[in-house]
């Protein structure tokens, strides 16, 4: 009997994505959810609970691969644009006192200079253009 049930579970499950990194976000977020909800009883995150399981379950029991692995890659992208951000903004609080960070004119790009009072003639690193920083 175990096995027939085993076998079935298999059957099932065979060629499912499981989980990847949007789906534990999801599964996080449903958590977070899960405890407001307890704390709160507010109807309204009772829905969005329904909602993000669904999400949840439809992701990692699709067969449709390549669509979850541009979602995925969708999600990384996302996280490792706002994880980058955050990571400069750190990086610039730690060399406040040793250097700044300004934007070049022609291509918006941010350089980091030593922090030597006056006026400096630099070259951006990426176009190669020359601009004056007053530091």
């Amino acid at each position: 009997m175990l096995d027939k049930i085993r076998d079935a579970l298999q059957r099932f499950f065979y060629g499912r994505r499981g989980m990847d990194e949007l789906g534990q976000f999801t599964f996080a977020v449903y958590v977070v959810l899960l405890i407001l909800n307890l704390l709160t009883r507010n109807i309204l995150f009772y829905y969005i609970e329904l909602a993000v399981v669904f999400i949840f379950l439809f992701r990692c029991l699709s067969k449709n691969f390549i669509k979850r692995q541009q979602e995925n890659d969708k999600y990384l992208e996302i996280k490792n644009r706002i994880a980058r951000f955050f990571r400069i903004q750190k990086r610039r609080w730690t060399d406040r006192k040793t250097h700044v960070y300004r934007t070049c004119p022609h291509c918006h790009t941010t350089v980091r200079l030593p922090k030597i009072k006056g006026t400096h003639t630099t070259t951006c690193p990426k176009c190669r253009k020359d601009f004056e920083v007053k530091v």
